[in-house]
């Protein structure tokens, strides 16, 4: 039986690549000044690995807040969590899996 995947690569610019994909969100033109959610899936050591990511952006491109949110555990669907990250109104919601 043959399948069809879609796959969205948030590298490709053309709009007229694949007119028929959904548009993901407008690419930001900066991160200074912008607010970071960081989404920790549970994992190990996915919080150790968003911490990293979020001091590089903040020191290389003037991200100026960041809120860690984080599920109970990796098995979580995050239902309970994802209203408070949203909440927040995050300008840019990283996430990692960290095994």
């Amino acid at each position: 039986m043959k399948q069809t995947f879609t796959l969205l690569h948030p590298a490709i610019e053309d709009e007229t690549a694949a007119p028929a994909v959904p548009r993901m969100a407008p690419r930001l033109a900066t991160l200074s000044a912008k607010r970071l959610a960081l989404f920790d899936n549970g994992k190990v050591n996915a919080g150790a690995i968003l911490a990293a990511v979020a001091a590089l952006l903040k020191a290389r491109h003037g991200v100026a807040d960041v809120k860690a949110f984080k599920k109970r555990h990796a098995g979580d669907s995050g239902a309970a969590v994802i209203p408070l990250l949203m909440a927040w109104k995050p300008d840019l919601v990283l996430t990692a899996l960290g095994d």
